[in-house]
């Protein structure tokens, strides 16, 4: 009977490891930075719908919000948009608005297969490095609900609500400080 348990221990082992290796699994010893280019943005579009769909939101509303972070070579060239990578895998996306003295961050994306291993950690301190040698103190958030205590882990403030679609809806607008002061 032990020998039994012991056998199907291992055959159980060897089925998981299997089914998760039809998956691109990522460590963190080889995420690499660079800036956004404008033939990717298929790419980097696709990155973002992956994200956003880890919420769990319907198809409706996905295709609702889906234009709101279509990334296109005109607003590459307009923002600063950073691409994370893994094995030259792209992970994850952010980028920075700056508008009227302001800057906002205006994507956050990461691919699911990343999220969990540090991916978004060191994605938004490189971005708020790239926004402090701006010149700015803070960057202004308008968050998922569901994301916006990520955002707070890292400092950031809660300091209005903006309205979103459909009707009703409302995203915390939040402060983020560019130098973590839990650091």
């Amino acid at each position: 009977m032990k020998r039994t348990k012991e056998i199907w221990g291992k055959l159980s082992r060897l089925i998981a490891v299997a089914y998760l290796s039809c998956y691109p699994t990522y460590t963190m010893t080889a995420l690499h930075f660079r800036p956004a280019r404008p033939d990717e943005t298929d790419e980097l579009t696709q990155v973002a719908i992956a994200s956003k769909r880890t919420w769990g939101y319907s198809d409706e509303l996905i295709a609702l919000w889906t234009p709101e972070f279509t990334f296109t070579p005109d607003n590459i060239a307009l923002r600063t948009v950073s691409v994370a990578e893994i094995a030259g895998d792209t992970v994850a996306v952010s980028s920075l608005c700056i508008a009227d003295a302001e800057c906002e961050l205006d994507d956050f994306w990461v691919r699911p297969s990343a999220i969990g291993i540090g991916v978004g950690r060191q994605l938004l301190e490189y971005t708020l490095a790239l926004a402090s040698r701006a010149g700015f103190d803070d960057v202004v958030v308008v968050s998922d609900p569901n994301a916006e205590g990520f955002y707070l882990r890292f400092g950031a403030i809660r300091v209005g609500l903006i309205e979103s679609q459909p009707v009703g809806r409302f995203l915390p607008v939040l402060k983020l400080p560019t130098h973590n002061p839990s650091k």
